[in-house]
């Protein structure tokens, strides 16, 4: 918005009055004239002055506005980007925890697994043991009968050897 005067200083320095009977004294007319327009000159200095700086003003302030826009948009944007860091990061610690919690089920499920197996080699093994001494036994037995029955036979054989002679 630019201040435009009706009468200029220099209207103010040209005007001429037209002479009455009784009129003022030119001089002083002039003279006043001067300064009024000198007066006015500065006025509209200072009003040219003024509507820069407000021009300046606005525009810092538009400029102002733009950054705090900016600032609000980036701080909401911020905002988000650390929410959904926090949901990522909320995400992760329940995907970490819940495969902590599967790989200890696991573990148990395998040391479980583990300890059957073990209890039943050792089942197997005791077993076979025993499978092993009874037929140790039975061997043993086997072999004292074998021996009874040889030498029975050999005393048999020394009787009808005895008596055949």
């Amino acid at each position: 918005m630019t201040f435009k005067p009706g009468i200029t200083p220099l209207d103010i320095q040209n005007k001429e009055f037209s002479k009455g009977l009784r009129g003022y004294k030119e001089e002083e007319v002039d003279k006043f004239l001067d300064e009024l327009s000198e007066v006015v000159s500065q006025m509209i200095s200072e009003i040219e002055r003024l509507e820069k700086e407000n021009d300046y003003l606005r525009s810092r302030i538009q400029t102002t506005q733009k950054k705090s826009e900016l600032e609000a948009s980036t701080s909401d944007f911020l905002s988000l980007i650390q929410k959904k860091v926090e949901e990522a990061k909320l995400q992760v610690e329940k995907e970490v925890e819940l495969k902590r919690i599967k790989s200890e089920e696991e573990c148990r499920a395998m040391i479980q697994r583990t300890k059957e197996e073990h209890t039943k080699l050792f089942a197997d093994i005791e077993r076979i043991r025993q499978e092993k001494r009874r037929e140790l036994k039975n061997l043993e037995e086997f072999i004292s009968r074998l021996q009874t029955l040889v030498n029975r036979e050999i005393q048999n054989m020394e009787r009808e050897s005895s008596v055949s002679q």
